[in-house]
């Protein structure tokens, strides 16, 4: 049964971050432009713009402000691409932008007697050119449980409202291209005040996990292809197009994640709109689907408009636009540090109802929490364990130790692999304590083995072997942070589906401990888990829940990881953390942190190991 249309807003609000409230103060006139036009034409007159979206302002829309000559009839906002200056749209002489798809839209609307707005969305290379202006955004607002998405719906929303209140009854048509059509459907999908839509970037989204960074919306796909989307639009009117725009490609090996969006084929697009339309809809409506002029479409109507003659004095070079680029930029970063400042009390409240008098009371209220982190958080498969099926071989192993390479099924296509350590020497009968020893970001088993890092690094200094040699069973798991780009792109591929890379480790981590407790010199209530780096991450997020892990050792990354994302300026290449340089903002942050991790556990023993010299985290 489909959830009321109501719900399906609100969930999908809250999965773009679209949660502040939005301003209705409307436009003002550039101040740097003492209020004077940008452009005249017969028609209209056009300045430059900005108005106060979220809060208090302290995020604001700018761009374009379009006057019809005249009372305006209705009311108009055309979104153009990432990066796209406004003034690209109207066709003025000796600018680009002439042939991209929007060119003349907010002209034809304006003819047309509409007072249009035609806003600047967060380009792709600006502010940052090793990870980009929106995937830097979204990095740190991901934690906080924004996303830039959200943010750009705001802005639209916070317009929308304003427009709705000037004229009881006047039409508010969203128009967007490329990136500006995602975010025009969004708009219109969350929002009623908006009366119809153009939507120029409508497709399947299989494919979601493939594309940029910025468009990673976690849990996105089981409930929200684009056909759902549009279906929340109706009854108003729904306008789709596919004019195509430019494609962006971001190679494999940079700071940011690899990613390539594009328009979909043509196939494609009608697949999807045939999909809109099996969908249950009120009586009567009907999307109009690749119209001819899909402006007089929105506008339900087909009457000619007369060309405009523009005037203006400002050139494409002019810096004024960089300027209101980095302001864009800047208003959304500090936005992010002003929640980071807050976002401790929001976890705290979340987790009111956890209780200390004792540990019975510590493991009665922390079970609400274990699953919400589990479902929400991490997110898990419901699927049943395989047969194990091992697999080991021995291999080299120090005087006194045995060792050996195993090898375990997990679901079908996923395997588990580590490397067992086994003392000489254990009696018959006798049950030894078994650490499973975990390595870090881009590392290997036999890391902890060895000492010698697969990258060079001796910072493991072989300590699953120095506990072997004390009398421990150790086992080293192979966890799947590893190949730089190939485990980022399955990171965003579980996060289309509302999973994470740990939804697969650990179920891994689990038929490892059911197998090491089988074992005959294995004491099965005496496993425990060490994890290093990014395996003190591990540690955090795997023994929770894999219950049979009877403590937790969290070596050299227990952080405020939520502050670690969150630079307060654009990286440069000495600053910028590694939690932004590799692009592990891929846990939602915004209800646990490290310490409400913790909270996660179980009542069992669990320790932070620190070191002063630590490069991870100050």
């Amino acid at each position: 049964m489909p959830l009321p249309v109501a719900e399906q807003r609100a969930r999908f609000a809250h999965m773009i971050g679209a949660r502040d409230e939005i301003s209705t103060r409307g436009p003002e006139w550039q101040v740097d432009r003492g209020g004077k036009p940008f452009a005249e034409a017969d028609t209209c007159t056009i300045y430059q713009a900005r108005w106060p979206a979220i809060g208090d302002g302290a995020v604001a829309g700018a761009g374009l402000w379009i006057e019809p000559k005249g009372d305006p009839r209705g009311y108009a906002i055309v979104i153009p691409d990432a990066g796209q200056n406004p003034e690209e749209l109207l066709g003025l002489d000796g600018w680009p932008g002439g042939d991209r798809p929007g060119a003349g839209a907010p002209l034809q609307l304006a003819a047309r007697g509409y007072a249009v707005a035609v806003p600047y969305l967060i380009g792709r290379t600006e502010a940052d050119p090793k990870v980009g202006g929106r995937e830097f955004l979204n990095r740190s607002a991901f934690e906080l449980g924004r996303t830039v998405i959200g943010y750009e719906v705001q802005k639209v929303r916070a317009l929308a409202a304003w427009m709705s209140a000037q004229a009881a009854g006047a039409p508010v048509a969203v128009a967007g291209y490329g990136e500006g059509g995602l975010i025009a459907l969004y708009a219109a999908a969350l929002d009623e005040r908006i009366t119809g839509v153009l939507c120029a970037n409508f497709g399947p989204q299989a494919d979601a996990w493939a594309q940029t960074a910025d468009r990673n919306l976690f849990g996105r796909l089981p409930d929200f292809g684009d056909a759902e989307i549009a279906a929340m639009v109706a009854p108003r009117r729904l306008v789709l197009a596919n004019p195509g725009f430019p494609e962006v490609r971001v190679p494999a090996g940079s700071h940011a994640k690899p990613g390539y969006n594009a328009p979909p084929s043509d196939e494609a697009f009608h697949a999807e709109a045939e999909r809109l339309r099996s969908k249950p809809a009120p009586d009567g409506w009907d999307p109009a689907v690749a119209p001819a002029d899909p402006i007089a479409a929105l506008c339900g109507e087909a009457a000619a408009y007369p060309a405009a003659t523009l005037t203006a004095e400002a050139r494409p070079d002019d810096p004024a636009f960089a300027t209101r680029a980095q302001r864009q930029f800047d208003e959304i970063n500090t936005f992010n540090q002003r929640l980071l400042a807050t976002c401790a009390a929001t976890r705290a409240a979340f987790a009111k109802d956890l209780r200390f008098d004792s540990l019975d009371a510590f493991a009665e209220s922390s079970e609400k929490y274990r699953q919400i982190f589990a479902d929400d958080v991490i997110g898990r498969f419901d699927l049943p364990l395989a047969k194990p099926n091992p697999r080991s071989r021995a291999i080299d192993a120090p005087a006194g130790l045995r060792r050996y390479e195993i090898v375990l099924d997990v679901y079908p296509g996923l395997f588990a692999y580590g490397i067992l350590t086994v003392p000489d020497g254990i009696a018959a009968g006798e049950r030894r304590p078994c650490v499973v020893c975990q390595h870090g970001l881009e590392g290997r088993p036999q890391d902890v083995i060895s000492g010698e890092g697969s990258d060079g690094w001796r910072a493991y200094k072989g300590y699953a072997t120095a506990l072997a040699q004390e009398g421990f069973v150790t086992f080293a798991p192979q966890n799947l942070y590893i190949f730089r780009d190939r485990f980022r792109v399955l990171q965003f591929k579980a996060n289309a589906i509302g999973k994470t890379l740990f939804s697969l480790i650990i179920p891994q981590h689990q038929q490892i401990v059911n197998w090491l407790g089988e074992q005959p010199f294995i004491d099965r209530g005496r496993i425990a888990f060490y994890g290093l780096s990014y395996g003190g991450k591990s540690a955090m997020r795997i023994p929770p829940l894999v219950p049979e892990y009877c403590l937790s050792i969290c070596s050299a990354d227990f952080n405020e990881w939520v502050w670690k994302t969150h630079p307060p300026t654009a990286p440069t290449a000495m600053s910028i953390p590694a939690s932004m340089r590799y692009s592990n903002s891929s846990i939602p942050g915004s209800t646990f942190n490290y310490a409400g991790n913790g909270g996660a556990h179980r009542p069992a023993p669990f320790m932070v190991e620190r070191y002063h010299f630590d490069g991870v985290a100050p």
